[in-house]
């Protein structure tokens, strides 16, 4: 597993091959033409369609808050292996709905700095997380059933929204999950990957953050 991270923090103990790096700027995916009709990184697919990815590191805007978003500082962002899927652009699944350009890193953890004047349950300074599910409607058949991950509007962190791999990130208030005292955020930020959110569910029960 590797953490991207912004401060001096180390990867947990026991965690394979870590790394830490800082993050100054933000990392872009968007789609290129190929120029000789085929490069070594690209995919089939997007060789068939004539276009490649280029992943860059560029400078960009802070985010523009709504009014139910948070603007959230990134302290660390965890490498999940989507995000490798997602920059090859090899999800065929995917590949409709990505956002190009689009700022990859879903498994956030960072500190509320701005909120909007609709944001109640969060407050400047709280510690939290924001996961692959970036938002869901509440209303669908699958939500209603507490099934949000199948719901049929929702918005993706890091792939149909901008996701952590950046200095900032906003979120909806109604989706960014308070982050335990007792977790550094190079702790906590790889718990919001869909594969271990049974895990941060555990941890979250065993050790509510602050109301």
């Amino acid at each position: 597993m590797v953490v991207l991270s912004s401060s001096k923090e180390t990867v947990p103990v026991g965690t394979p091959e870590p790394g830490v790096f800082t993050l100054t700027v933000a990392v872009i995916v968007t789609v290129c033409p190929v120029t000789d009709g085929f490069t070594e990184d690209a995919s089939d697919v997007d060789v068939v369609a004539g276009l490649t990815v280029c992943v860059t590191m560029e400078d960009v805007d802070r985010p523009k808050l709504d009014d139910g978003d948070v603007l959230i500082k990134v302290e660390a962002c965890g490498v999940c292996h989507s995000d490798l899927h997602v920059a090859d652009g090899d999800w065929i699944q995917l590949a409709g709905i990505v956002k190009k350009p689009v700022i990859l890193g879903h498994e956030i953890a960072g500190t509320v700095v701005e909120k909007g004047a609709g944001v109640r349950d969060l407050q400047v300074g709280d510690r939290v997380g924001v996961p692959w599910l970036h938002w869901s409607c509440g209303e669908c058949e699958f939500c209603r059933e507490g099934n949000e991950n199948l719901c049929v509007k929702q918005k993706i962190t890091g792939v149909t929204v901008d996701g952590g791999f950046a200095e900032f990130v906003k979120a909806p208030a109604s989706h960014a999950t308070k982050i335990p005292e007792n977790l550094s955020f190079v702790e906590a930020a790889p718990l919001f990957t869909a594969q271990l959110a049974e895990r941060l569910a555990s941890l979250l029960t065993e050790h509510p953050a602050s109301p």
